[in-house]
């Protein structure tokens, strides 16, 4: 038998128990006092105990799906906003401080800026809202001063040079913390996004809180905005080179149509060929040189294409080609061309150009073709008188070389008989007899040095290798090592630079240089006195320059040219030996490269020889390469 009653006072109470098990139940419970109607007492209580765990949960997961839902909503809207504003603002900077101020509405940030990355590597702030910074008065208020021309640096320099988003929780205790002022807002934890394009970092997003840490969802969330951020940069950017290019269009074209008048009395009264088609490639303007080139009046070809004009086909597919893509690139255009004309047949240099109108487009092309038929003439002329040089140069070479090397014979035969009839009859003739057998043996030497330094010099030119990459301490090494007797001998001090450079060079005919430098320095040492020679080496410009020092005799200025020619001393035979060719093969080396050589030098106290070695990269060298 159900009892009825009527209910006086009810509650619930929701709280977690624990089960059986041990785990943790959420459960409701409800009490109700009821006057019963019906009943031997006259009131009673009524308890319901129910498990709500599924109901709880579900509603905790509904909870969390309507948080995320809204901060989600929040996201899309607050990046909705920044592409819009990318559309519409009038500065970088008014986009960058509304971009900040959404970024921190969402993340709930205490602080935060924007800064950007400058061609010199340093930081413009172009947003801020950190407190304590300071500020400036204007029309519309007070406004914060944005920061300029900032080092790249502490936990900046980290998030920029890593290019990659980072949290730095407990900020004071990291390394590269720099302490703020004192006026400036108290941080306690910092995160820093790099704003990237194209793998390349441009700025980047900095949010501080002062009281509590970021999390890994704060970063994924300004992560993703970081690239909206980037975009509408980029789109602002774009629009605004567009505004720019179009107001400077704009004003071109207005000068252009202002002085049109001059510049068709300007084209009239050119020597060149001037004209102007439509993007349909019809004439629009041809001045009068057409009438002297081709006999047709200008009006002859207004509002007709190259084909209606009776220009043979290989011209016309040639000139559509060239204003088809200046049309496609906007590049400016620039191509030869022969034609008979009534005066013969002549060259022709045509430069085109393209003429915008007020919304940006190209609407003409101006072109001008200069006769070049005489520069053309030069230009072969020259070409043969090189041509013939360089035949004549070959000869020489080779003439010089067959002769040096065919004088060796007949020498040898004037040599041996010499040095027989040394062996022979000297001390049994008279005094004069044996001098002039010494004379006529040594003369024969020196000729034979003197052939010998002949070859070498035409063989710089002939048996030179081919150019390739080597160090040029390796060189300096190997000439050391051909001087080594004669470094002993006059016990000398031969150092270098720590590091030589790596050069593009023949190997062999650079350490031919440091030979006969360091040589020629020890040959002319100052008695009684350590010679001591260094050799050095820098890149200046376009070119290394390498220099051979000594504290050797030295020399007056005004022979500083004359060592250089081939058989030229400044010195006699008796004084110093050598046949005077040794400066001039270096010269002939160094000019094979493309180099200069020279030599300052004071009398008693040393000379120094300079030399330069052109910088080249690999392409280049081996152009060089097949030239030579």
């Amino acid at each position: 038998m159900i009892k009825t009653g009527l209910v006086k006072f009810q509650s619930s109470l929701n709280y977690e128990n624990v089960k059986n098990e041990g785990s943790y139940a959420s459960v409701n419970s409800g009490t109700a006092f009821i006057d019963w109607t019906i009943s031997e007492a006259d009131f009673g209580f009524l308890v319901q105990i129910q498990d709500v765990t599924e109901y709880t949960e579900i509603e905790k997961e509904l909870k969390e799906s309507a948080e995320e839902i809204e901060r989600n909503n929040k996201i899309l809207t607050g990046i909705t906003k920044i592409f819009q504003a990318g559309l519409r603002v009038k500065s970088k900077k008014e986009l960058a401080q509304m971009s900040l101020k959404i970024i921190e509405e969402i993340i709930g940030s205490s602080s935060g800026f924007i800064c950007e990355v400058t061609p010199k590597k340093l930081l413009n702030t172009i947003a801020t809202s950190f407190s304590g910074a300071r500020e400036r008065k204007t029309p519309h208020g007070k406004q914060l001063v944005m920061e300029t021309d900032l080092p790249i640096k502490g936990i900046r320099w980290s998030v920029i040079n890593e290019a990659r988003p980072l949290i730095f929780n407990d900020i004071n205790k990291h390394p590269k913390w720099i302490e703020p002022p004192e006026e400036h807002v108290k941080i306690k934890s910092f995160m820093g996004v790099p704003l990237m394009h194209a793998g390349e970092v441009f700025g980047e997003i900095g949010l501080i809180y002062t009281d509590k840490d970021f999390s890994q969802d704060d970063l994924e969330i300004v992560e993703l905005i970081s690239i909206a951020v980037m975009e509408a940069l980029m789109s602002y950017k774009s629009r605004n080179q567009l505004t720019e290019y179009k107001i400077k269009s704009e004003e071109l074209v207005r000068k252009f149509k202002d002085s049109e008048e001059s510049f068709r009395a300007l084209a009239e009264n050119s020597p060149d060929l001037i004209t102007r088609i439509d993007t349909d490639f019809k004439y629009i303007f041809i001045n009068f040189k057409i009438l002297e080139l081709q006999g047709n009046y200008p009006d002859f070809y207004m509002g007709k294409t190259f084909e209606e004009t009776g220009t043979p086909l290989r011209y016309a597919e040639m000139w559509r080609s060239k204003y088809q893509k200046l049309l496609d690139t906007g590049e400016l255009q620039k191509f030869e061309y022969s034609s008979i004309t009534n005066d013969g047949f002549k060259y022709f240099e045509t430069t085109a150009v393209p003429e915008y109108n007020s919304k940006g487009e190209i609407e003409t092309i101006l072109s001008i073709s200069r006769d070049i038929t005489e520069r053309k003439r030069s230009e072969r002329q020259l070409k043969e008188i090189i041509t013939e040089l360089q035949r004549s140069n070959k000869e020489l070479q080779s003439f010089a070389y067959i002769t040096s090397h065919d004088l060796q014979e007949p020498l040898r035969t004037i040599a041996s008989y010499a040095q027989l009839i040394e062996r022979r009859y000297k001390g049994k003739l008279d005094a004069d007899a044996d001098e002039f057998i010494e004379f006529m043996v040594d003369g024969a030497k020196r000729m034979k040095s003197m052939i010998q330094g002949l070859l070498d010099y035409s063989r710089v030119g002939t048996k030179g290798n081919e150019f390739k990459e080597f160090n040029t301490q390796e060189a300096l090494d190997y000439a050391l090592s051909n001087l080594e007797s004669s470094i002993t001998e006059n016990n000398a001090e031969i150092t270098s630079d720590p590091i030589l450079p790596v050069i593009f060079a023949d190997e062999d005919q650079i350490a031919r240089v440091f030979q006969n430098l360091i040589g020629n320095a020890l040959k002319f040492c100052r008695g009684g006195i350590k010679p001591e020679i260094h050799v050095s080496a820098r890149k200046k410009d376009k070119e290394y320059v390498f220099s051979v020092s000594d504290n050797g005799i030295g020399m007056e200025e005004q022979y500083s040219d004359h060592i250089f020619e081939v058989f030229k001393r400044l010195h006699s035979i008796d004084e110093y030996q050598g046949a005077g060719i040794g400066l001039a093969i270096v010269k002939r080396v160094v000019d094979r490269h493309g180099g200069r050589v020279w030599v300052e030098s004071e009398l008693g106290k040393g000379s120094t020889f300079y030399f330069t070695i052109p910088v080249r990269n690999k392409a280049l060298l081996r152009i060089i390469n097949k030239i030579k």
